[in-house]
């Protein structure tokens, strides 16, 4: 599904629509152009699968739709 980045499709044996990436945490991020966001992502790196999902959740909250799998409570 993407040329740069593992995101992968799936249909389930119970016909559940899956879309998937692999996490880039530890990974270090490539920045095309340094300046000083890039500065900044660098320091940062990737979020964690759990922080992704707080900031989906978080965004949610605030009135900006987001999908992700699982009841928000």
């Amino acid at each position: 599904m993407s040329a740069e980045n593992e995101v992968y499709y799936t249909l389930t044996k119970d016909n559940v629509h899956i879309v998937w990436k692999t996490s880039k945490v530890g990974e270090r991020p490539v920045v095309p152009f340094p300046d000083a966001q890039a500065e900044k992502a660098e320091g940062f790196g990737y979020n964690s699968p759990f922080e992704e999902f707080a900031i989906a959740h978080f965004l949610n909250n605030g009135g900006v739709p987001t999908v992700y799998p699982g009841p928000f409570t």
